[in-house]
């Protein structure tokens, strides 16, 4: 694969450049179309495909079939040990959905996936790769035109980097001043449909892409929601898709956790109280067996913040504190759980000095084993090769995990170079990276690598999402690339990757 030459400005300072880029514009306006009367890409090449015998997973996991799903927890067999294979990562590709030049100056109008988007990207059991973005280009009148995009490919034969990428639009909005966007979600359905949610000013709109014109229903016609904080739509453990967020509901409400369930129609939204009253944040929420919710959160302990678990039983919380896990004023940390409920958690080990200077960091993993107790390892702590003009060199930053339906965990991370100046450090991260583990052996490879030049121009990349199918044998990747032009221009790109696993 071609090499290009990426990085990545630090931590929470990306986030809040990106979304202060975009004018405040994260929630769709309250007038969305009925209908837009597009077309889906040809839905024969779905309808073709050989389903999985697992269920969908989309970014979550299914029960693999050669581990009966009555046996007790405790006598469960590791399924990983049952299989024995080659070097488990074969091929990477790569190809591109959009692609965008901008004057500096409006660089990150034209941004094409959100800071603040969770899970735009989803695999399902016939090996389809669903990506859902935003679509900004100039009007040539000094304005902009927006839509909504949904784009769908076959990881088996994906689309080289100079072949257009099929897709679906979702919505189009007027012309306009300034860029309005979407946040936007998506997961599949048993039959690899997929079901697009979108969150607006007052709560969520839907629609399951199936062909035909596109329509948008409210999830919940019945609540104002506000203050909302997403955790995205996945596949749960019952194999049903959830939508799983936090809100006020109504004026004067405190904020309460819901858990959206997709009944074949529409949406049974059930609310629950917060995880914990100590509870400082959510760092992601996932579905168990039975369709109740398993929370990781932040809180604060009595010798600093601590990560929590808690999985609630239809009235309360059970909650556990998680042993190893020693969370960084980062946001370098991922959670999911595994084909039984069992959780995982990808997490930077940031190692400071008590001037709070970073010394190391490296990328660990961290689950519930068989005997119900927290074990933590080490996925990666070598640098491959990435120097982004700071002097140290490390690994692990914004580790994104899921686990396929045998319960092998993937994680997708960026490598970390810190430069340090008296009391302050430049963080800098850059490269893409993808872990798997099989055999209870962790592989990787670097599927975005950085050189340190590239034609005097800098180029970034920004992971938003990836999923796997049941099996874990295909993987797709989602990323925002943008390329720095010496004529003071931007080429965005909103590229996908695809990453074949030997069977």
């Amino acid at each position: 694969m071609k090499k290009s030459c990426f990085l990545l400005l630090a931590g929470l300072l990306v986030a809040a450049a990106l979304v202060q880029g975009c004018g405040g514009g994260e929630n769709i306006s309250d007038t969305i179309p009925d209908s837009t009367g597009a077309e889906l890409p040809d839905q024969d090449a779905r309808d073709a495909q050989a389903p999985d015998p697992g269920t969908d997973s989309g970014d979550s996991d299914v029960v693999d079939a050669t581990v009966p799903e009555d046996v007790p927890t405790d006598a469960q067999p590791d399924a990983e040990k049952d299989v024995s294979v080659p070097d488990p990562i074969s091929t990477v590709g790569l190809f591109r959905f959009d692609n965008v030049q901008s004057p500096a100056g409006q660089k990150d109008l034209f941004t094409t996936i959100l800071p603040g988007e969770r899970r735009v990207t989803a695999v399902n059991r016939c090996g389809l790769m669903g990506l859902v973005f935003n679509d900004v280009v100039s009007d040539g009148q000094g304005g902009f035109v927006s839509s909504l995009v949904f784009s769908e490919v076959n990881l088996a034969t994906p689309p080289g980097e100079g072949e257009p990428v099929s897709r679906a639009t979702l919505m189009s909005l007027p012309p306009s001043e300034d860029p309005a966007r979407s946040i936007a979600t998506l997961a599949y359905t048993e039959d690899c449909q997929p079901i697009i949610i979108v969150q607006t000013e007052n709560g969520f709109n839907f629609t399951r892409v199936g062909g035909g014109q596109i329509a948008f229903d409210e999830l919940n016609e019945d609540t104002q929601y506000l203050n909302i904080e997403s955790f995205g739509a996945r596949t749960g453990l019952d194999d049903k898709v959830h939508l799983i967020f936090r809100a006020r509901p109504g004026a004067g409400a405190t904020m309460q956790l819901f858990n959206a369930v997709f009944n074949g129609t529409g949406f049974d939204v059930a609310a629950m109280p917060n995880p914990d009253t100590a509870l400082v944040s959510i760092i992601d929420v996932a579905a168990r067996k039975d369709g109740h919710p398993v929370a990781c959160y932040l809180k604060d302990g009595d010798s600093g913040r601590e990560v929590w678990v808690a999985a609630f039983n239809g009235s309360t919380w059970d909650r556990e504190k998680v042993s190893g896990v020693a969370p960084s004023g980062l946001p370098w940390i991922s959670f999911t759980i595994g084909s039984y409920g069992r959780e995982s958690i990808a997490w930077a080990n940031v190692v400071t000095n008590d001037e709070d200077q970073i010394l190391s960091v490296d990328l660990r993993h961290t689950y519930r084993d068989l005997d119900k107790t927290f074990k933590t390892e080490t996925v990666a702590f070598e640098n491959n090769g990435y120097q982004g003009g700071g002097g140290k060199r490390f690994t692990g930053a914004f580790p994104e995990i899921i686990v396929d339906g045998a319960g092998r965990p993937h994680i997708l991370f960026s490598d970390i170079a810190i430069e340090t100046s008296g009391s302050g450090q430049e963080i800098m991260t850059g490269q893409l990276r993808y872990a798997w583990r099989r055999n209870m052996k962790w592989n990787e490879i670097t599927v975005f690598e950085q050189e340190p030049e590239q034609d005097s121009n800098a180029a970034s990349v920004h992971f938003r999402g990836l999923g796997t199918s049941p099996d874990g044998t295909a993987t797709g990747i989602a990323a925002l690339e943008v390329l720095e032009g010496s004529d003071s221009t931007f080429q965005l790109s909103t590229i996908g990757i695809s990453v074949a696993n030997a069977k």
